[in-house]
């Protein structure tokens, strides 16, 4: 499986909106401005043109939420996020467990540093 990551901005958002809102357990926010959202990096399956996950940053370059539908975790995706987007930093840490593997894969983060 191949997904496509793109960065989208606060306009483009509505288009995925409906889609993500089916499966995220409560990450994905429709109003970026309110959230404090940037940047939006959703990740597009090549074969169905899916939307199977979505990272949202900060202005800071700080991850606001990450979140990969449950059938496609454990095959890379987040850590294609990150990569893509260039966000190591949680700007909340609810998944110490997540973000130490980022660490130790993209260097920088340290629970200590938060």
């Amino acid at each position: 499986m191949t997904v496509n990551i793109i960065e989208i901005g606060f306009d483009d958002a509505v288009t995925y909106s409906a889609e993500i809102n089916n499966w995220s357990i409560g990450l994905w926010w429709d109003d970026f401005e309110e959230a404090g959202v940037e940047k939006c990096f959703p990740a597009i399956e090549s074969d169905t043109g899916n939307v199977v996950a979505f990272q949202t940053i900060n202005i800071d370059n700080q991850t606001i939420a990450i979140e990969v539908v449950p059938d496609y975790r454990k095959r890379g995706i987040a850590f294609q996020l990150i990569s893509e987007s260039g966000s190591i930093t949680p700007e909340t840490n609810e998944n110490p467990e997540f973000w130490e593997k980022v660490a130790h894969a993209f260097g920088g983060y340290d629970e200590e540093d938060s």
